[in-house]
């Protein structure tokens, strides 16, 4: 059995701005960002989201992969903040 550490201070490639929120700039910003939207959270781009961090967090995933999935479920919901995002 492998035990991981999970790194969930990785930066992503550029922050994402939530529009009347806050700056996701770390797996654990987006985590709790995640943790903070209720049921919205069981939608399918969110679900695809969390898996992504998750494997990111355990050195098994892609940080690009995680900041458009996130993008993406922000743009769904429209709450992604084009101006201040990198």
């Amino acid at each position: 059995m492998r035990i991981v550490r999970a790194r969930w201070s990785l930066r992503l490639p550029s922050p994402i701005a939530v529009l009347g929120g806050p700056v996701i700039r770390t797996l654990k910003d987006g985590a709790a960002y995640a943790q903070s939207i209720g049921e919205r959270v069981n939608r399918n781009a969110w679900q695809s989201a969390v898996r992504k961090m998750i494997a990111a967090a355990e050195g098994d995933g892609d940080l690009e992969a995680v900041r458009d999935q996130i993008m993406l479920a922000l743009m769904l919901d429209g709450k992604m903040d084009f101006r201040r995002s990198g």
